[in-house]
């Protein structure tokens, strides 16, 4: 992440303004990539372009409901562990 500057390819950058919107760079080069952000509007712009590729409509997931005898799982956790 140290060499973000204006010879890292473009796919690199692209690679690395995914990952972050991903929220999966560790917290050292993530700080590192917010400075570069925030001095940089074209990286930020590329930022910005990857959020909306990385939203899912809630209506496009699939319903999933919790596995059968979960809460009372929870509800006998929660109430030995007092």
């Amino acid at each position: 992440m140290s060499n973000v500057d204006d010879n890292e390819p473009q796919d690199e950058l692209d690679q690395l303004a995914a990952e972050y919107v991903l929220g999966t760079l560790a917290a050292g080069p993530r700080t590192e990539f917010e400075h570069h952000m925030s001095h940089d509007a074209e990286l930020k712009a590329l930022v910005d372009s990857w959020e909306p590729r990385l939203t899912v409509e809630p209506a496009l997931l699939p319903v999933q409901l919790p596995p059968s005898g979960l809460w009372p799982r929870i509800k006998c956790w929660l109430h030995h562990s007092r």
